[in-house]
């Protein structure tokens, strides 16, 4: 498979992710989990889609027990990782105080 299509194949794969786990039911959560770990390389855009995701549908047990694997995996963090953690936190703090 020539770079250039490998590369397009992969960005497919990370829109795909994203449309899975921000725009869709809790169902499909799951879907974009697979989605996430079928992946052959897994940056930090792929990585704040899926905390987004859980994020995104109140389940911020979950996006942090991500982000927690996304340190391990030595994943280096960007702005935007930061925005999405403190979101999750927020989530996790209302859910706290009922």
């Amino acid at each position: 498979m020539p770079q250039y299509e490998l590369l397009k194949k992969r960005r497919t794969i990370k829109i795909g992710l994203h449309n899975e786990a921000m725009h869709k039911p809790k169902g499909l959560l799951l879907e974009a989990k697979e989605t996430f770990f079928e992946l052959p390389v897994r940056d930090i855009i792929a990585w704040t889609s899926l905390i987004s995701g859980y994020a995104e549908h109140g389940l911020g047990e979950e996006a942090l027990a991500y982000w927690d694997q996304m340190l391990v995996d030595g994943m280096a963090r960007n702005v935007l990782a930061y925005v999405c953690l403190l979101k999750v936190c927020a989530i996790v703090m209302t859910q706290l105080r009922g």
